[in-house]
């Protein structure tokens, strides 16, 4: 997880509340990262005792296979970017 964005907290986390990024993704024992297209419908805080990290509550954009929302976790992620020009309602199923 040493390798995640280091700016990358809670509280910076909400500027991409309702915006489509692309993340690239890193996973311990991986070999390689991956990029990953999605929206972010909810970020969620830290709470002792509940839940100890923050993560992303996404969309994924790139993947027809998967609509249903999952978890990021914010240390997973070593890059990320807005994508301008994909607003929500632009989006299929997002609407």
């Amino acid at each position: 997880m040493g390798r995640s964005v280091p700016w990358l907290d809670a509280a910076s986390a909400i500027s991409y509340l309702g915006k489509s990024v692309l993340m690239e993704l890193y996973w311990e024992g991986e070999a390689e990262s991956y990029g990953h297209l999605a929206h972010i419908i909810a970020v969620v805080l830290p709470k002792a005792g509940i839940n100890p990290h923050a993560y992303f509550l996404i969309v994924a954009l790139d993947c027809d296979e998967r609509r249903d929302p999952y978890e990021v976790h914010l240390s997973d992620i070593r890059a990320i970017g807005v994508v301008k020009g994909r607003e929500q309602g632009a989006m299929p199923g997002l609407a």
